[in-house]
């Protein structure tokens, strides 16, 4: 299988420019050498918990059975909505956004009981994309991206891409505001569960004193290049790259 693909018939290159995948070339620079010492862990991890048949309680990150699916009827009596016209290319469905810490989520109303609805559309909060629409203030378009499971693919085409209409500016700005929180803050948490199984110290800064938290782990056995980072700079130079690109992803 490896030999129908021409590039790794070539000698190993280092630099991206070549346009050769990262998982079929040598690292360049401390950020790859790191992303690339965090799989290994990943895969050692994984090994030794299956050796040892342990059942493994960090990973994945999320859970499928902790998910809201399609189809399910949920409780919207607490629940903060957002009406809105979805417009698709064949067809324009009335639809209510729901605030939701993990998970984008479209309701239809239950006609059959009131206070309730149904799960049309649901995924992942942090892979939801928004921009502002340039002709009308009252609409967004909003893009999701599913994550690549196969590893020797570049990209999905994204399972939504759908311009989202609201009753007036206002609620537009505050569905924006929502979804761009909500992915941020969606992949914040993810990013605070891999510092904690990859044992890279967080660092809290008070007026007064600076307290650093190391916690202890049995693979606390990572180079240099990944023990230096922060969590703030983990987050800002992998952007999450990690996350994809590990033993987990089917999991994110």
């Amino acid at each position: 299988y490896l030999l129908k693909d021409a590039c790794m018939l070539y000698p190993p290159t280092t630099t991206p420019l070549s346009g050769v995948e990262f998982i079929k070339r040598l690292p360049s620079g401390d950020i790859e050498r790191a992303r690339r010492s965090i799989r290994v862990l990943f895969h050692i991890r994984a090994l030794s918990f299956e050796l040892r048949s342990i059942t493994d309680n960090e990973l994945p990150l999320t859970k499928p059975e902790n998910l809201v699916k399609q189809n399910d009827v949920l409780d919207l009596n607490n629940s903060d909505l957002i009406a809105c016209t979805v417009h698709l290319k064949e067809k324009k469905d009335r639809r209510f956004l729901v605030t939701d810490p993990m998970q984008f989520i479209l309701i239809e109303p239950d006609v059959k009981r009131l206070g309730w609805g149904i799960v049309k559309f649901c995924d992942l909060m942090q892979d939801v994309e928004v921009a502002n629409d340039k002709e009308d203030t009252r609409s967004l378009h909003i893009t999701i991206h599913k994550p690549v499971s196969n590893a020797y693919v570049k990209s999905n085409p994204p399972i939504l891409n759908a311009k989202f209409t609201f009753d007036d500016h206002i609620r537009c700005m505050t569905a924006k505001q929502n979804l761009s929180k909500g992915r941020l803050r969606a992949r914040q948490i993810k990013l605070s569960k891999i510092t904690s199984i990859l044992d890279i110290p967080t660092t809290t800064t008070t007026t007064s004193t600076t307290t650093t938290t190391a916690p202890t782990n049995q693979f606390n056995y990572l180079t240099s290049a990944t023990t230096t980072y922060s969590q703030h700079q983990l987050g800002k130079d992998f952007n999450l790259i990690i996350v994809r690109n590990s033993p987990v992803e089917q999991s994110l």
